[in-house]
């Protein structure tokens, strides 16, 4: 910017405009490398405690509301949810799922946050209105670096890891997930976790 905008505001604006998207994509990719490897080699225990999950997924839900406010996000189900869990953890399924349903929604730009009380658990519930997953790629999905064919309306940004490290989270702690979608229909995420005892 110092050697070739100058003091033309005009052009200074347009560089920030590509730098900092372009910043905060590298950021997020060295933070999701840094994080499989931190998991994969030093084996972080995860240990549970009791929280509040509507919590959680309110301080999520208005981080992306401030970040991309060209989008709605909604939220479904009153607390509160309290579950058992590793929190960091959860905080980052959910970081990553709701990341990942904003990257894939559909021209209404809209993501829906679900939670749903069964009998000893909470189902949470990521849904976008998006192009849909076709059933031959949705084991493939949760793989590292694994893209979706399917063609977008605006460029995805991500790593490709965020789905694999949502399913190497769960899978650890012996929680239930999985996704939900047809071409054209939209994708729901989900994943369920233990209410905590009384």
């Amino acid at each position: 910017i110092r050697d070739v905008t100058g003091n033309d505001p005009e052009k200074r604006d347009g560089q920030l405009e590509v730098i900092i998207p372009e910043a905060d994509r590298l950021t997020a990719l060295v933070g999701d490398l840094i994080r499989v490897s931190r998991d994969e080699e030093a084996e972080r225990e995860m240990v549970p405690e009791r929280f509040d999950l509507s919590e959680e997924i309110t301080t999520i839900v208005e981080r992306f509301s401030q970040l991309c406010p060209d989008y709605q996000i909604l939220l479904e189900g009153e607390g509160p949810f309290p579950v058992e869990a590793d929190r960091r953890s959860i905080s980052q399924v959910l970081y990553n799922l709701v990341s990942n349903a904003i990257n894939y929604t559909g021209e209404d730009r809209k993501v829906t946050v679900r939670v749903k009380t069964e009998r000893e658990r909470f189902r949470v519930e990521i849904c976008d209105s998006g192009a849909g997953i076709p059933k031959e790629e949705q084991a493939l999905i949760w793989e590292r670096y694994y893209r979706s064919r399917n063609t977008h309306q605006r460029p995805v940004a991500g790593s490709g890891l965020g789905l694999s490290i949502v399913r190497g989270a769960l899978m650890k702690q012996g929680f239930p997930y999985g996704v939900e979608s047809e071409p054209g229909m939209g994708s729901r995420f989900w994943f369920s976790l233990p209410k905590a005892g009384q």
